[in-house]
């Protein structure tokens, strides 16, 4: 699987929205990087690194009512969208046939309340249609992947083959769950949601007009509860010895021989494949078993559920008021819906055509002097790995060799791919959204479907320019432009800062490809390598976000891992790269401190506790307090730079500190 960087939510805090097709220009923090006004200066560095470099900050911002939180990612996430919004409501000459003029037309549709109210529930009714008529459960099965609006029971999924990482494999795991993770139906913590989701189902059964929506509604639920008791755990999903089953789809039917995987597999327009690589091999055998012995009525019922709730942001308000009741309400606390549609639409956008939007975005947003110099960082990061390896005590020669070379063999991409997608052939109407959804969501699938002959495709990107993430795919390290402003990168700070933000990013996903995935340990190393992470994840375990809840510290240990290794090589490429004095600056802090609040601000985050609530159940990265505070306690520089002793609440001892790259 690739390895994605997803701190939780991006608006700037104090970014005002803006008018139709006004231009966006890229934020800017303080004079040289780092907003010290969000500093508390009355706490002691070394009793609470997040609230000394950011508590004036958390203090003072109020997370917006339609928001699960607030903090530089959900800024981003927001200024991107901003500036995504701003050439879509600019006076446009493209031809509607054009990918450009699609992206248009759907962002009409998306933004034509009168034709969704007008157009009703036609078009759920045409899908709904096909459930009702089912008679056997093989139309179920062939049903679930449909490719538009759909429910599975299974998570089908193409992407590269992790061990022939040349070509593209069909992945098969657990899926069905209508709620965040399995958690939500077995944890007493989740009690109050669980209730309140059977009133959803039964809501949402009610508007598209199916029989007996309560005793649907609780058969629906109870159906999930046992998909959710046959469910792997998160921690068990972040093994990839575990996850990788080659199997024939001969095998496959041996294995779970209840299920019709000859209809299922024609649904998905999957006919033809013979091997599949199954993630979640005894989790599929129960969820086999489990569709053999449910009752047909039931499973229709779950269908048109899930249909509905999956459809319901692009049919009439109705539908998408009950689905914001529920899912941002009850589920994250939000407090309102979005005043306006057009982060929806651009959200959508995003999803659907996101290739070509991202080359508009690019053309606007994304100047060569901030490829140029987010370049030459990474390069510098890279080095400092590269040194790394070559005096890591713990490692053995055979792996250093092997380390070493899988380095060459990683590229960076900067900002976009080199080619754009294509979404020529593709009709779509300005006042037919539900269609045009399930028309590029069909279209998007039989891509996939096609790139299963083609050797892996490095311009295939799982996120696009316009999108503030980074990811690690098959030897890319992948940093879309959006990433590229401030507060991870801002061509007017000081370079310290940028290495303690966008340098730490990079480092992050540096490490991913050295990670305990793979086979390229001896056992001796690998060893040692999870006994230092054990030790790591002891740490973050011991972390309370919330009262009586705790962090997952295996669950989040990857990312833990990455975030800590990926600072120390960027404090090593900073130091190695800049002849500053550390101990001199005019700016009241010396470089190192610039260097750590860099850091600091990018993991500035106010969440809203349903929300960190459901995150800490099965999300891989720690909340943002932790993600800071767990790695800088481990890091000597930072006890250099903020004079950090016996009697300071984060103190640890030398001894008991982790250094792993």
């Amino acid at each position: 699987m690739a390895a994605i960087l997803m701190y939780a939510g991006c608006p700037l805090s104090a970014q005002r929205l803006l008018s139709p097709g006004e231009p966006v220009t890229h934020p800017h923090f303080g004079t040289w990087g780092v907003d010290t006004n969000g500093m508390d200066s009355a706490v002691r560095p070394g009793d609470d690194f997040f609230l000394y470099a950011n508590g004036a900050w958390i203090e003072k911002t109020n997370i917006p009512p339609d928001q699960r939180s607030v903090g530089p990612f959900s800024d981003l996430h927001r200024l991107c969208a901003e500036q995504v919004h701003s050439l879509l409501e600019k006076p446009q000459k493209e031809r509607l046939d054009s990918d450009e003029g699609r992206v248009l037309t759907l962002y009409h549709a998306d933004m034509n309340d009168s034709a969704i109210e007008e157009q009703g529930t036609r078009p759920l009714q045409s899908d709904l249609q096909a459930v009702r008529q089912v008679g056997k459960r093989a139309d179920v099965a062939r049903l679930m992947e449909q490719h538009g609006f759909e429910a599975s029971l299974f998570h089908l999924e193409i992407e590269k083959d992790e061990k022939h990482t040349d070509r593209y494999a069909v992945h098969l795991g657990q899926g069905g769950l209508g709620l965040p993770n399995r958690d939500f139906y077995l944890d007493a913590q989740f009690a109050d949601k669980r209730f309140l989701y059977t009133g959803y189902v039964a809501e949402m059964l009610r508007l598209a007009r199916w029989p007996d929506v309560n005793e649907s509604a609780s058969a629906v639920v109870a159906f999930e509860s046992q998909i959710a008791a046959a469910s792997w755990r998160g921690e068990d999903l972040r093994d990839d010895t575990k996850t990788y089953h080659p199997m024939s789809l001969a095998s496959l039917r041996r294995m779970a021989p209840t299920f019709p995987w000859t209809e299922f597999m024609a649904g998905a327009h999957l006919s033809e494949v013979n091997l599949l690589v199954v993630t979640t091999d005894t989790s599929v055998v129960k969820l086999a078993e489990l569709f053999h012995k449910t009752p047909l009525s039931t499973l229709k019922a779950w269908e048109a559920f899930r249909i509905t709730d999956a459809a319901a942001t692009y049919l009439p308000q109705a539908f998408r008021q009950a689905r914001f009741i529920f899912r941002g309400h009850v589920i994250n606390g939000l407090e309102s819906t979005p005043s306006e549609r057009w982060p929806e639409a651009v959200s959508l956008l995003n999803d659907l055509m996101g290739s070509t939007v991202g080359k508009m975005y690019v053309a606007a947003y994304f100047p060569p002097e901030s490829k140029a110099a987010v370049q030459s960082i990474a390069d510098n990061v890279k080095q400092a790995l590269r040194s790394d390896l070559a005096q890591l005590t713990w490692m053995d020669p055979p792996t250093r060799i092997k380390a070493l070379r899988m380095l060459d063999n990683i590229a960076v991409q900067m900002g976009y791919p080199e080619r754009w997608r294509s979404y020529e052939g593709v009709n779509l109407n300005d006042k037919t959204l539900y269609k045009d959804v399930e028309t590029l969501q069909v279209h998007n699938w039989n891509y996939q479907v096609s790139e299963l002959k083609l050797p892996w495709n490095k311009n295939d990107w799982r996120f696009w320019p316009q999108e503030p993430v980074a990811y690690t795919e098959n030897g890319q390290l992948i940093f879309p432009a959006g990433m590229l402003q401030a507060p991870f990168f801002d061509a007017q700070a000081d370079a310290a800062v940028n290495y303690g933000s966008i340098g730490h990013v990079i480092g992050h996903e540096l490490t991913h490809p050295f990670d305990d995935h793979g086979d390229w340990w001896t056992p001796e190393d690998r060893h040692r390598f999870k006994e230092q992470s054990a030790r790591l994840a002891k740490q973050y375990s011991a972390m309370e976000p919330l009262p009586g809840v705790h962090i997952k510290g295996e669950l989040t240990l990857t990312e833990n891992v990455a975030d800590l290794g990926g600072l120390t090589l960027a404090y090593k490429a900073y130091r190695a790269t800049l002849s500053h004095d550390p101990d001199a600056s005019e700016r009241g802090f010396s470089r190192d401190q610039e260097f750590f609040l860099g850091y600091a601000q990018v993991c500035r985050e106010k969440e809203r506790p349903d929300s960190l609530r459901n995150r800490l159940a099965s999300e891989v990265h720690s909340p943002a307090a932790a993600r800071l505070d767990g790695v800088v306690q481990n890091m000597p520089e930072w006890y250099n730079a903020f004079d950090v002793n016996v009697g300071d609440r984060m103190y640890i001892k030398p001894d008991e500190r982790v250094s792993i790259w």
